[in-house]
Protein backbone atom coordinates (compact mmCIF):
# COMPACT_ATOMS: atom_id res chain seq x y z
CA UNK A 1 0.00 0.00 0.00
CA UNK A 2 3.02 2.46 0.63
CA UNK A 3 4.19 1.91 -2.79
CA UNK A 4 0.44 2.97 -4.37
CA UNK A 5 0.15 6.00 -2.45
CA UNK A 6 4.11 7.63 -3.11
CA UNK A 7 4.92 9.41 -6.56
CA UNK A 8 7.13 9.19 -8.66
CA UNK A 9 8.99 12.16 -7.16
CA UNK A 10 9.26 11.07 -3.74
CA UNK A 11 10.92 7.32 -4.75
CA UNK A 12 12.30 5.43 -7.13
CA UNK A 13 9.78 2.36 -6.06
CA UNK A 14 6.68 4.90 -7.15
CA UNK A 15 2.94 3.93 -8.13
CA UNK A 16 2.99 4.39 -12.14
CA UNK A 17 2.71 0.89 -12.17
CA UNK A 18 0.14 0.53 -9.95
CA UNK A 19 -1.95 3.21 -11.19
CA UNK A 20 -1.56 1.13 -14.87
CA UNK A 21 -2.90 -1.67 -12.75
CA UNK A 22 -6.15 0.15 -10.86
CA UNK A 23 -6.98 2.18 -14.13
CA UNK A 24 -7.92 -1.53 -16.14
CA UNK A 25 -9.80 -2.63 -13.33
CA UNK A 26 -11.51 0.45 -12.50
CA UNK A 27 -12.45 0.80 -15.92
CA UNK A 28 -13.96 -2.80 -16.25
CA UNK A 29 -15.91 -3.28 -13.08
CA UNK A 30 -17.59 0.26 -13.58
CA UNK A 31 -18.53 -0.35 -17.15
CA UNK A 32 -19.87 -3.83 -15.57
CA UNK A 33 -21.76 -2.35 -13.20
CA UNK A 34 -23.40 0.21 -16.11
CA UNK A 35 -23.97 -2.43 -18.08
CA UNK A 36 -25.64 -5.15 -15.65
CA UNK A 37 -27.55 -2.07 -13.75
CA UNK A 38 -29.55 -0.74 -17.17
CA UNK A 39 -30.06 -2.44 -20.22
CA UNK A 40 -31.72 0.31 -21.75
CA UNK A 41 -28.61 2.69 -22.42
CA UNK A 42 -27.06 2.09 -25.80
CA UNK A 43 -22.93 1.53 -26.08
CA UNK A 44 -22.06 5.29 -26.63
CA UNK A 45 -24.58 6.39 -23.50
CA UNK A 46 -22.71 3.43 -21.33
CA UNK A 47 -19.25 4.84 -22.49
CA UNK A 48 -20.04 8.40 -21.88
CA UNK A 49 -21.65 7.09 -18.21
CA UNK A 50 -18.10 5.65 -17.66
CA UNK A 51 -16.18 8.43 -18.66
CA UNK A 52 -18.31 10.49 -16.50
CA UNK A 53 -17.46 8.00 -13.53
CA UNK A 54 -13.83 7.86 -14.04
CA UNK A 55 -12.13 10.96 -15.26
CA UNK A 56 -9.42 12.88 -13.55
CA UNK A 57 -11.79 15.12 -11.94
CA UNK A 58 -13.99 12.31 -10.61
CA UNK A 59 -11.16 10.32 -9.32
CA UNK A 60 -9.25 13.42 -7.45
CA UNK A 61 -12.93 14.29 -5.68
CA UNK A 62 -13.24 11.24 -4.80
CA UNK A 63 -9.46 11.11 -3.64
CA UNK A 64 -10.00 14.02 -1.62
CA UNK A 65 -12.99 12.53 0.51
CA UNK A 66 -10.97 9.71 1.33
CA UNK A 67 -8.43 12.55 2.74
CA UNK A 68 -5.75 10.93 0.37
CA UNK A 69 -3.75 14.10 0.29
CA UNK A 70 -2.56 13.90 3.59
CA UNK A 71 -0.88 9.86 3.07
CA UNK A 72 0.77 10.98 -0.43
CA UNK A 73 4.30 10.77 -0.87
CA UNK A 74 5.91 13.17 -2.71
CA UNK A 75 9.31 14.87 -3.19
CA UNK A 76 10.28 17.76 -1.60
CA UNK A 77 10.00 19.96 -5.29
CA UNK A 78 6.36 19.00 -5.70
CA UNK A 79 5.35 19.74 -2.25
CA UNK A 80 6.08 23.34 -2.74
CA UNK A 81 4.35 23.16 -5.83
CA UNK A 82 1.11 21.94 -4.62
CA UNK A 83 1.47 18.14 -5.25
CA UNK A 84 -1.16 17.82 -2.97
CA UNK A 85 -4.18 18.99 -4.35
CA UNK A 86 -3.22 18.45 -8.04
CA UNK A 87 -5.78 16.33 -9.69
CA UNK A 88 -3.36 14.25 -11.81
CA UNK A 89 -1.52 13.10 -8.27
CA UNK A 90 -4.77 12.41 -6.44
CA UNK A 91 -6.46 10.97 -9.18
CA UNK A 92 -3.22 8.42 -9.95
CA UNK A 93 -2.89 7.94 -6.31
CA UNK A 94 -6.46 6.17 -6.49
CA UNK A 95 -6.11 4.46 -9.20
CA UNK A 96 -2.77 2.50 -8.07
CA UNK A 97 -4.56 1.88 -4.61
CA UNK A 98 -7.12 0.07 -6.25
CA UNK A 99 -4.19 -1.72 -7.98
CA UNK A 100 -2.66 -2.65 -4.71
CA UNK A 101 -5.91 -3.68 -3.05
CA UNK A 102 -6.57 -6.19 -6.18
CA UNK A 103 -2.78 -7.32 -6.15
CA UNK A 104 -3.11 -7.82 -2.21
CA UNK A 105 -6.37 -8.65 -1.31
CA UNK A 106 -8.08 -9.99 -4.91
CA UNK A 107 -10.78 -9.59 -7.42
CA UNK A 108 -13.85 -10.15 -5.47
CA UNK A 109 -12.30 -7.70 -3.03
CA UNK A 110 -12.01 -4.43 -4.95
CA UNK A 111 -14.92 -5.03 -6.80
CA UNK A 112 -16.55 -4.67 -3.53
CA UNK A 113 -14.49 -1.61 -2.60
CA UNK A 114 -15.00 0.32 -6.16
CA UNK A 115 -18.74 -0.79 -6.21
CA UNK A 116 -19.38 1.03 -2.43
CA UNK A 117 -17.02 4.14 -3.30
CA UNK A 118 -18.94 4.34 -6.79
CA UNK A 119 -22.46 3.69 -5.55
CA UNK A 120 -23.75 7.01 -5.16
CA UNK A 121 -22.38 8.17 -8.38
CA UNK A 122 -23.14 5.71 -10.49
CA UNK A 123 -27.15 5.77 -9.34
CA UNK A 124 -26.61 9.58 -10.21
CA UNK A 125 -25.02 9.24 -13.28
CA UNK A 126 -27.89 6.58 -14.49
CA UNK A 127 -30.70 8.87 -13.37
CA UNK A 128 -29.34 11.69 -15.12
CA UNK A 129 -29.09 9.45 -18.27
CA UNK A 130 -33.08 7.82 -18.49
CA UNK A 131 -34.31 11.29 -18.09
CA UNK A 132 -33.46 12.19 -21.27
CA UNK A 133 -36.46 12.47 -23.82
CA UNK A 134 -38.82 9.10 -23.69
CA UNK A 135 -39.28 8.92 -27.35
CA UNK A 136 -35.39 9.39 -28.17
CA UNK A 137 -34.62 6.80 -25.53
CA UNK A 138 -37.18 4.42 -26.88
CA UNK A 139 -35.71 4.97 -30.61
CA UNK A 140 -32.19 3.93 -29.45
CA UNK A 141 -33.52 0.93 -27.55
CA UNK A 142 -34.48 -0.69 -30.86
CA UNK A 143 -31.69 0.49 -32.80
CA UNK A 144 -29.54 -1.31 -30.42
CA UNK A 145 -31.74 -4.40 -30.68
CA UNK A 146 -31.58 -3.89 -35.08
CA UNK A 147 -35.66 -3.28 -34.57
CA UNK A 148 -37.42 -1.40 -36.58
CA UNK A 149 -38.37 2.53 -35.26
CA UNK A 150 -41.33 2.62 -33.17
CA UNK A 151 -44.51 3.30 -34.57
CA UNK A 152 -46.66 6.12 -32.91
CA UNK A 153 -50.55 6.07 -34.16
CA UNK A 154 -53.14 8.61 -32.99
CA UNK A 155 -56.22 6.70 -31.47
CA UNK A 156 -57.97 9.65 -30.84
CA UNK A 157 -58.69 13.07 -30.15
CA UNK A 158 -61.21 14.87 -27.77
CA UNK A 159 -61.90 18.84 -27.46
CA UNK A 160 -63.12 19.71 -24.63
CA UNK A 161 -63.60 23.30 -25.34
CA UNK A 162 -60.78 24.81 -23.44
CA UNK A 163 -58.35 21.62 -23.76
CA UNK A 164 -57.98 18.63 -26.41
CA UNK A 165 -56.95 15.36 -25.14
CA UNK A 166 -54.95 12.98 -27.81
CA UNK A 167 -55.10 9.06 -27.12
CA UNK A 168 -51.62 7.44 -29.06
CA UNK A 169 -50.29 4.05 -29.48
CA UNK A 170 -47.19 3.08 -29.68
CA UNK A 171 -45.99 -0.36 -31.16
CA UNK A 172 -42.39 -1.95 -32.39
CA UNK A 173 -42.31 -4.67 -35.28
CA UNK A 174 -41.17 -7.42 -33.85
CA UNK A 175 -42.19 -6.79 -30.03
CA UNK A 176 -44.77 -8.14 -27.65
CA UNK A 177 -46.39 -5.10 -26.01
CA UNK A 178 -47.37 -1.59 -26.99
CA UNK A 179 -47.49 1.62 -25.03
CA UNK A 180 -50.28 3.26 -24.83
CA UNK A 181 -51.00 7.05 -23.38
CA UNK A 182 -53.00 10.68 -23.12
CA UNK A 183 -51.86 13.97 -22.99
CA UNK A 184 -53.09 17.36 -23.53
CA UNK A 185 -50.87 17.84 -26.95
CA UNK A 186 -49.78 15.20 -29.37
CA UNK A 187 -46.23 15.30 -27.91
CA UNK A 188 -46.79 14.89 -25.10
CA UNK A 189 -49.25 11.84 -25.73
CA UNK A 190 -46.40 9.95 -27.70
CA UNK A 191 -43.55 10.93 -25.34
CA UNK A 192 -45.73 9.48 -22.77
CA UNK A 193 -46.47 6.33 -24.77
CA UNK A 194 -42.94 5.71 -25.53
CA UNK A 195 -42.04 5.89 -21.86
CA UNK A 196 -45.00 3.32 -21.38
CA UNK A 197 -43.25 1.18 -23.95
CA UNK A 198 -39.99 1.80 -22.96
CA UNK A 199 -40.69 0.95 -18.96
CA UNK A 200 -42.62 -2.54 -20.15
CA UNK A 201 -38.96 -3.23 -22.36
CA UNK A 202 -36.60 -2.74 -20.01
CA UNK A 203 -38.60 -4.06 -16.55
CA UNK A 204 -38.92 -0.42 -14.88
CA UNK A 205 -41.95 0.11 -12.92
CA UNK A 206 -44.13 2.83 -14.02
Amino acid sequence: MVQALTHRSALKNHNERLEFLGDAVLNFVIAQRLYETNEALTEGELSRARARLVNRDALATLANALALSKVIMVGPGEAQNGAFSRSSVLSDALEALLGAIYLDQGFETVVGVITSLWQESIHTVLTQAEQKDPKSALQEWAQSKALALPHYAQESMTDNGDSKTFVVRVTIVGVDGEGRASGTSLKRAESAAAQKLLALLTGRVE
